[in-house]
This record gives C-alpha cells, structure tokens and sequence, in this order.
C-alpha cells in the first residue's frame, strides 16, 4: 500500500488525516517488504516512498531507499503540480497534501 500511495498519490483523498493512517500503515512493514515491492518503480516513485517513510517515521525505511536514488534526483510532486507548499531538499519533492507536522 505505500508504495502504491508513493506511485500514485491521488489528491486530495486521505492525505489529510495521513497522520493517522500513513505511520500505521509504515510500522506495519519490513524495510525488506517494501524494499521488495518498490523495485523497479521509477526514480520520481523511490523519491517521494522515501519522503513518505521519512514523514512517517520511517528512518530506517527510508535510508535504504535512498541508496537506491542516483545522486542527482529529478524533481517529483505528491500531489498536483500546481500545489507547492513544502519542498524537502533530501528527496527533491514538493509535498502539499500531508499534514503538517
């Protein structure tokens, strides 16, 4: 499911109350897990995975994710393009449908 959520985050949806379902649903998976599920996804997917594990408390997660980036990241967006509220510089991702935290 996350990284079915990093794939496609469909806006708005349940990105508001992410708080509560998102650190769930991360603390329900191994690193392995997700590690297994997200290969072969796009590096734009890997990116915003690690955002989402790293939002979630995820640590451990979302290092190994990141030594699956290449060292310069493309830009990617977790919802619409046009909505640009946070920027998170180690993922290179804009985030506007999360809570804030």
């Amino acid at each position: 499911m996350v990284v079915a959520a990093a794939e496609r985050p469909a806006p708005p949806g349940d990105w508001a109350n992410a708080d509560d379902w998102l650190p769930e649903t991360f603390g329900a998976v191994t690193p392995e897990e997700v590690l297994t599920e997200a290969e072969g996804r796009k590096v734009s997917t890997l990116a915003r995975l690690g955002y989402l594990a790293e939002w979630a408390g995820r640590d451990d997660v979302a290092d190994e994710i990141e030594a699956l980036l290449p060292g310069h990241l493309p830009v990617t967006n977790l919802g619409p393009r046009e909505w640009r509220n946070r920027w998170s510089r180690r993922w290179h991702v804009y985030d506007a449908p999360l809570p804030r935290g």
